[in-house]
């Protein structure tokens, strides 16, 4: 928790990256739903 908190106080962003929210899953989107309903 000192590290965190550090880093914190330090102004460094936590975490991952924002980013293009895409998914290596994404281009079975439509089969993996098929599959819940």
């Amino acid at each position: 928790m000192k590290t965190t908190r550090a880093k914190k106080e330090q102004g460094v962003k936590l975490g991952r990256p924002k980013g293009t929210g895409k998914s290596k899953l994404d281009k079975f989107k439509p089969k993996i739903g098929s599959l819940f309903f």
